[in-house]
């Protein structure tokens, strides 16, 4: 009958996911929101078995569409492996399921707070911007995780403050964080649309040029190397031919 048709096919689809290395949620104690960025939202957890702090992210549904869709969260899953293991990219632990939501999560390093919070935390009770050797310190990673990004044939299309993390230990650790709307170029084709924040958008991104390459990043970190020596966003703004006139 249809229900031990229905209770075959979910045991097939646990089968399949345990074969595919797809764990549960409920293997995680989720503690506190992290942030929401421009794919989904992210909670610290605890492992409960291990112990390890993790980073949780779930994808957002788009376009009005009533679950996320599952190939965007593939491709961001393939994306954190890729970087897996850099000292300056956030990478992939897992992937697992929520039983009671049936949506996937991704299971990702925990770093620490962004920068665009430390920034603001830092002009808030010194009243003033990064000294210029920790501006030097964080943009050597920075340089660092970029290259090893575009090695791997990604562009990320977001780099900003807020898609950047720092390690809550003193000289920490910085990563980038959000391949949402990272590009791997080796199955891009023309024209490669709009992508990015605003502020941080290179004149090519801006001028919505159908190709572009790793230097929209580039121009991506200067903004952000700006934006930690003055506290305060380059190029402030929304609209995009708003930005192309600065």
């Amino acid at each position: 009958d249809d229900d031990a048709k229905d209770l075959h096919s979910q045991k097939g689809r646990r089968r399949r996911e345990r074969d595919a290395g797809i764990g549960s949620t409920r293997c995680y104690k989720q503690m506190r929101r992290l942030g929401k960025g421009s794919s989904g939202r992210v909670v610290m957890a605890q492992h409960r078995d291990t112990g390890q702090t993790v980073a949780l992210k779930t994808i957002h549904a788009r376009g009005g569409a009533r679950r996320p869709n599952v190939g965007e969260l593939l491709k961001e899953a393939c994306i954190l492996a890729a970087c897996r293991g850099h000292p300056n990219l956030v990478g992939l632990h897992a992937v697992v399921r929520d039983p009671g939501t049936k949506q996937y999560c991704l299971v990702m390093d925990y770093v620490g707070p962004s920068l665009f919070h430390a920034l603001d935390r830092h002009v808030e009770e010194h009243g003033r911007a990064f000294p210029e050797a920790d501006v030097r310190r964080v943009m050597r990673q920075l340089l660092t995780g970029a290259a090893a990004m575009h090695e791997r044939g990604i562009i990320h299309r977001d780099m900003k403050t807020a898609n950047i993390l720092i390690g809550e230990e003193a000289g920490g650790v910085v990563k980038f964080c959000d391949y949402g709307l990272a590009m791997p170029t080796a199955k891009a084709e023309p024209p490669y649309g709009l992508a990015g924040t605003v502020p941080y958008m290179a004149p090519e991104m801006l001028l919505e040029k159908p190709e572009y390459d790793e230097g929209v990043d580039m121009w991506s970190l200067g903004c952000v190397m700006a934006e930690m020596l003055s506290g305060e966003e380059l190029f402030s703004g929304e609209k995009t031919m708003g930005q192309i006139g600065k």
